[in-house]
């Protein structure tokens, strides 16, 4: 899935081999149950290029995608809070280890993002270097193939709560209560050691699994039933209609 609003082509999107699923999580950023009728949606393959207008915001486009699944697809949906298996993301006892974003970014970050997010060249330690507030994640050298090093500038906990959840597999909540904008760095291994399937190329224990690793910069990570907004889809076409 390439493209949209910010990155470094936002005015195009070019979704490959994608399930209806994975569409649906990314148009509504919520759980998807699809109903007994639509179990499909998890197995069919799309492709799907369009256009997006200039100065689009991600909310916009989020609902431009809903639309695209309504009228290509006939999707119906609707929505349910259901509750999970998750975390609720605190501020460990030790305080905070996080370094405040500047007066700059922090004001920048507020505005709609603009040109590319990582720098063409890697710094000493052979990463990207962010050129303006974001968030990104990348594999992390001489490692595990599922060690990645996370870089974030000038965002929220919210913002890395929504990343980490990504890359953990399970709900995760933002509770530190904490409403400035950061800046970090994380190493940190993809799942959780209950999903991990046992293999040769199993990671080792240099590098910590997220609900561990979160305590580098200060916060912790507690087992909680997370409720969350899950959206059913009721019914759905497997042939989109025509361009």
């Amino acid at each position: 899935m390439r493209g949209g609003p910010g990155t470094s082509d936002p005015e195009r999107v070019t979704y490959t081999n994608v399930n209806l699923v994975s569409m649906v999580f990314y148009a509504y950023d919520a759980r998807v149950d699809p109903a007994a009728g639509t179990t499909w949606l998890g197995t069919e393959h799309y492709s799907i290029e369009a256009k997006i207008p200039p100065g689009t915001t991600p909310a916009e486009f989020h609902l431009m995608l809903q639309n695209l699944l309504a009228a290509r697809f006939h999707m119906v949906v609707h929505h349910e809070t259901k509750e999970y298996d998750g975390y609720d993301l605190v501020v460990a006892g030790g305080g905070l280890k996080m370094k405040k974003s500047s007066e700059e970014d922090s004001a920048a970050a507020a505005q709609p993002a603009s040109g590319p997010l990582v720098s063409a060249g890697l710094d000493a330690k052979g990463y990207p270097q962010l050129l303006r507030p974001g968030i990104i994640a990348v594999s992390k050298k001489n490692s595990s193939p599922f060690a990645f090093h996370l870089m974030a500038r000038a965002q929220t906990l919210a913002e890395l709560t929504k990343t980490l959840k990504d890359y953990l597999g399970s709900p995760v909540v933002d509770k530190t209560g904490l409403n400035g904008r950061y800046d970090c760095t994380l190493d940190f291994l993809r799942g959780a050691p209950v999903t991990m399937m046992v293999r040769a190329d199993a990671p080792d224990d240099s590098v910590p699994y997220i609900p561990e690793a979160v305590g580098a910069l200060g916060l912790k990570m507690v087992s909680a039933k997370v409720p969350l907004d899950t959206v059913i889809v009721d019914s759905a076409e497997r042939i989109p209609t025509e361009n």
